[in-house]
């Protein structure tokens, strides 16, 4: 099969235009807020947990995670430019590969199972609050389906109607007012842990600490790190796409993300150290207290406004799934979103073992998506590239299979 290839465009450092102007608005910073929200999951209310592996040792980690990630997400801007097309899937068919369906579905499936987790924590963070708030809150207040039944035809339906991603815009900039009001409880938690108790009381900071599972701590923050099922739907709604313009956002939102990974991790470390179970590090606070109680209705407008940015590359797959022109009626497009939120809401519910099944074997489908394919897109023109290039993509898809294979070796222990 012939391949479409430009060799003239094989330079990293030129710059082309990937998508002219027509009716793409945002503004560069506008895509930057919306990749940051992409990245400020779940994960970053976990990652505290990573630090009992070593603040030294889990600072490398990171740093190495988010450089590999970026990495992989170049792989794939490196690839629109060459391949002259802006979406995953036509990438990955112009790239000489067939089952397009199953990179849509590769797609979708993860961010299905990230909106059902996020929503299941969102759930919890509802209930704690309302039970804080309210000792003998009736059954009904704190159900979950009623709350996500109330966001859905609420919050979201009005926002489903557009085509362009106005409203997730307006999440993704309401978010950093959030995330900023966190890292600024997070910080007032630690100083006063400090002042009451003293810096680490009980002697347990450590720099390096291998008797701990530092596999599952490389493995988890690389979940954190995914970024492949937003990263076309946003660059594609930017304004005036050009190569240098999407790959400099791209690079700014991973030295953003890993910043405030770093400094949020270490300020939830040491204000409750070695944090040995998977709760996120808001449950452990004492919930009587008014900052914890503004910070636990912080958290769930969190997870509000976090929803949103997996939609779009839900319903963006299943256009390419079924085959439908970009002509699409208003009532088809806003009820794509419905019915994946309700679908999501369902799975939520489910109890924790099989939402961490759920999870493991979706974020296992993601690391194929951010780890193998990106470099299986470059394979067949590798030799346009420096051989250090070569060297990457060949590692890359062998780092993949490995994490890959570890955590469906770890779906035995869930159960």
């Amino acid at each position: 099969m012939n391949i479409e290839f430009d060799s003239s465009l094989a330079n990293d450092d030129d710059d082309v235009i990937l998508r002219p102007n027509t009716t793409s608005t945002l503004s560069t910073f506008s895509c930057f807020i919306i990749f940051i929200n992409g990245f400020l999951g779940v994960g970053f209310f976990y990652n505290s947990r990573h630090f009992r592996c070593g603040l030294i040792f889990t600072t490398i980690v990171n740093f190495i995670v988010a450089f590999l990630a970026y990495y992989g997400s170049w792989m794939l801007i490196y690839a629109m430019k060459i391949r002259k097309t802006t979406y995953f899937e036509t990438i990955w068919k112009a790239s000489g590969y067939k089952a397009t369906f199953l990179i849509s579905l590769f797609i979708a499936a993860p961010c299905l199972g990230y909106t059902a987790n996020d929503m299941s924590h969102m759930n919890y963070a509802f209930k704690t609050f309302i039970q804080s708030v309210f000792v003998d809150a009736p059954t009904w207040l704190t159900d979950p389906y009623l709350f996500n039944f109330f966001l859905i035809f609420i919050v979201y339906l009005p926002s489903s109607w557009r085509h362009d991603l106005k409203a997730l815009q307006i999440f993704s900039f309401i978010k950093l007012f959030i995330v900023t009001t966190l890292i600024i409880l997070c910080i007032y938690w630690c100083c006063i842990g400090i002042k009451e108790d003293g810096f680490d009381p009980n002697n347990q900071v450590t720099m390096f600490n291998f008797s701990e599972d530092f596999v599952l701590c490389a493995s988890e923050l690389i979940g954190t790190y995914v970024s492949y099922p937003f990263i076309f739907v946003v660059l594609n709604a930017m304004h005036n796409l050009t190569y240098n313009r999407a790959k400099s956002t791209i690079k700014s939102s991973f030295i953003t993300f890993s910043l405030l990974l770093e400094v949020v991790g270490i300020f939830q470390y040491f204000t409750l150290y070695n944090i040995e179970i998977e709760t996120p590090f808001l449950y452990l606070l004492d919930n009587s207290q008014l900052s914890v109680k503004i910070g636990l209705a912080t958290y769930i407008l969190y997870y509000v406004c976090t929803l949103p940015v997996f939609i779009e590359p839900m319903r963006l797959s299943s256009i390419f799934i079924v085959s439908i022109t970009e002509d699409l009626p208003q009532f088809t497009w806003s009820s794509m979103e419905i019915i994946w939120l309700l679908t999501a809401s369902l799975f939520s519910t489910l109890t924790n073992s099989y939402i961490s099944l759920l999870t493991t074997l979706l974020t296992i489908a993601s690391l194929i998506m951010q780890f193998i394919t990106p470099p299986l897109m470059l394979y067949k023109v590798m030799y346009t590239l420096p051989k250090y290039h070569w060297i990457a993509i060949i590692l890359f898809i062998i780092l993949g299979c490995i994490f890959s294979i570890y955590l469906l070796v770890s779906i035995y222990y869930i159960f």
